[in-house]
Order: structure tokens, then C-alpha cells, then sequence
């Protein structure tokens, strides 16, 4: 429940590197009480595609995908009918994504949704889709940290018994699983503002009173419930790397970072204050040619052989970067040509004299993307 902020711009920026545009290409829908006075942002998004699009966009027969874990496989960019979860995977900020079946203020407006679009074309469609008669199948509860007893997540499944999947119940690694999210009010850290047992096994009755913000339940996509499980980011923790500095960028921004730059395979990524390469690492991990550069030589070459930038490629048996010694406050006169070179430029700019940077890195910035840009104007 972090960095929340960037979570729009970040899916908008990864959607169209499959030609897919909000608001043209598929909807935004408001979420449930959107106009209600809660003062943080709600960390689910909805968008619509219409259904002929989508068969024509998607490979929508994603019952047996299992997503990969691998950061550099995710980011692969697949035009040829990929599945709806492996487009969205490569968003840093997106946990999950369901199949939604329906939306609702409460459980019940959400069933009676649900049961709408399943007594017509569209339901029986996505049953013969994703669920034959030998398909196994859960349904989850997720209710945001609010503790519920097993008795009363039994009585939320009850409320979709009308469903009638025709093969058995499997909780453990079924063929679909679906998920049922009740969602409540949340501070900024992500913990419930009136949780039902502020204190051990005593409700809160007034608490319990209060109405959810909004009811989804829908089908898994991608095999997994949690994408982010597995170990997936903790792999590029920073406490894992060979090499780093008082200023290294903590490995979920740089992807996020990577994801607005739009670096793909075979991008010319460029960071002008490299340091130790924290974020160029990452453009490596997207499948960008990685260049950088950086004023202080002893940065660039690292504490000894096995602690610099380019150990840290190595570790995860990516291609060396090339590394240029430059005052990137003099951009012009070490680079002079003035055709665009570079796809993405991401960078963390230096903190003024914490570093002992004595120029103005704004300008600097500026110098830069001018000097690369102006051709494209």
C-alpha cells in the first residue's frame, strides 16, 4: 500500500507498449463510492474492455498460465494476443488482477451483479471458457487485514452458491480460483482505519456497523493470487547486491522508474549520475543496453574487482554496461552531436553539496534532455 501515486501512471505508461490507451481503447470505471469523503487513495482500479476487443487484443484461454517470477521475462513485450496477466504483471504497483464478474456497495449488490451477468450470454460464455467439468475451484476471501472467523467467510462464499461451478472444490492449487474482496477503509500505511477487534477476540460493534467501501469477486488471472509473492522483488533487494552506496535506489522505484521510461528490450537507456548503477540495473533487468555516467572515478570503479557496477550485472548475468567518466554539467562539450541518442534517460538526481555536487543538476538535467530531445520537436 505504497507509492499509490504513481500507481496510474505507471499501468497507463506499460499499456502503451501494447498500444492499449485509457479512455480510447478501454474504460476507467469509478469504484464503488468514489464520491464518498475517504481521504487516501484506494489502491484498486477498474477498467472495462469491450468483449470483441478484447478476444481480438488477449489470449483470454489463460486458464493454465502460471506466471513467471523472473523480472526480465515479464518485461518481455508480447504483441501477438498475449494474456490480459501478462501484460499487467510488468506493472511494479499491481499485486493481482481479476476477471471481475461483479462490483457492488456490499455482498449482497454484488452477488445480485454477479448473477445478472451469469443468467446471460457473456456468463455462460466465460463458463465454458474456464470451466469444464473436470475443472477444480476455491473461492478466496480478502478482506484487506479486517479479521473475519471461518464461519462468516462461509457465509460470504454462501451468497455465490447459485454459481454451481460443475467441478470439484480444490484448495490448494486449483484450476481457477476466485477471489471475493470486501474493502474497508485504510490508513496511508495500509492498515484498516476501524478494524472490527481493536482489541484481541473483543468486536468493536460500531466498527463492524460500517459498510464496506466497495465488493468485487472475480477469477485469478495468472495462477497466482499474489504476483509479488515468490520472492520476486526480494530477489533485487539491495541488501543482496555486491555493491552500493549511501544513495542507491531501492529496487521498487527503479522498476517503477524503468516502467515510466518505457525501457524494453533493446531500449538505449542512459543514466547521467550512475553512481552505483542501482537504477541502470534495473533498465539491464528490462532488457535495456545500459549506459551511464558518472563525475567521480572512483564511483565508477568500485571498491575493488568483485565490488563495482558491473559485478552487480554479473550477479544477475546481465550484459556489462559501458561507464563514462563526464561532468554532466558540460553535456555539450563531451557529447556533440545533436541527434537524438538515447530511448529512456532515468536518473536520480544528485542531493546538492550531501554528495559534494557543487553544480546545479536541474540545469544540468536540462542540458541534457534538450541536447537529446530537440531533434524529436
Amino acid at each position: 500500500h505504497v507509492h499509490l501515486d504513481f500507481q496510474r501512471p505507471e499501468l497507463e505508461s506499460v499499456l502503451s507498449l501494447h498500444d492499449i490507451k485509457i479512455g480510447t481503447d478501454c474504460l476507467d470505471i469509478p469504484l464503488p463510492r468514489h464520491d464518498s469523503e475517504y481521504p487516501h487513495k484506494r489502491p484498486f482500479l477498474i477498467l472495462s474492455f469491450d468483449y470483441d476487443y478484447a478476444k481480438r487484443k488477449f489470449n483470454l484461454c489463460d486458464e493454465d498460465e502460471v506466471l513467471s517470477d523472473d523480472i526480465s521475462r515479464l518485461s518481455i513485450i508480447d504483441k501477438n494476443r498475449p494474456t490480459v496477466a501478462s501484460v499487467l504483471s510488468r506493472v511494479t504497483l499491481i499485486r493481482s488482477a481479476l476477471e471481475l464478474f461483479g462490483v457492488g456497495i456490499s455482498i449482497d449488490t454484488c452477488a445480485t451483479d454477479v448473477g445478472m451477468l451469469w443468467k446471460g450470454i457473456a456468463g455462460k460464455e466465460i463458463l465454458s471458457r474456464c470451466m469444464e467439468e473436470t475443472s477444480s475451484w476455491s473461492i478466496q476471501i480478502h478482506t484487506l487485514g479486517t479479521k473475519y472467523k471461518r464461519e462468516e467467510q462461509n457465509e460470504m462464499r454462501d451468497r455465490f452458491a447459485f454459481l454451481n461451478f460443475p467441478g470439484p472444490v480444490k484448495i490448494k492449487d486449483p484450476t481457477n480460483e476466485f477471489l471475493l474482496i470486501r474493502e474497508v477503509e485504510l490508513d496511508e500505511k495500509g492498515t484498516p482505519l476501524y478494524p472490527r477487534y481493536p482489541t484481541k477476540d473483543i468486536l468493536n460493534e460500531e466498527n463492524d456497523s460500517r459498510p464496506p467501501l466497495g465488493v468485487y469477486f472475480g477469477r485469478i488471472l495468472g495462477g497466482i493470487r499474489d504476483w509479488r509473492g515468490n520472492n520476486r522483488l526480494e530477489r533485487l533487494s539491495l541488501k543482496k547486491r555486491s555493491y552500493l552506496g549511501p544513495t542507491s535506489m531501492d529496487a521498487e522505484l527503479s522498476l517503477i522508474m524503468t516502467n515510466l521510461g518505457k525501457v524494453q528490450k533493446n531500449s538505449f537507456c542512459f543514466e547521467p549520475f550512475v553512481g552505483t548503477g542501482s537504477i541502470l540495473l534495473t533498465c539491464g533487468l528490462r532488457g535495456g543496453y545500459c549506459c551511464g555516467a558518472d563525475l567521480d572515478i572512483r564511483v565508477l570503479r568500485g571498491r575493488n574487482e568483485n565490488e563495482n557496477i558491473i559485478s552487480n550485472f554479473q550477479q544477475f548475468n546481465l550484459v556489462r554496461p559501458d561507464l563514462v567518466r563526464s561532468d554532466n554539467s558540460l553535456y555539450s562539450r563531451h557529447y556533440l552531436t545533436d541527434k537524438p541518442m538515447y530511448d529512456a534517460i532515468i536518473t536520480d538526481p544528485p542531493y546538492g553539496e550531501y554528495i559534494g555536487c557543487i553544480f546545479k543538476y536541474s540545469e544540468c538535467i536540462m542540458s541534457i534532455l534538450c541536447k537529446t530531445f530537440i531533434k524529436y520537436k
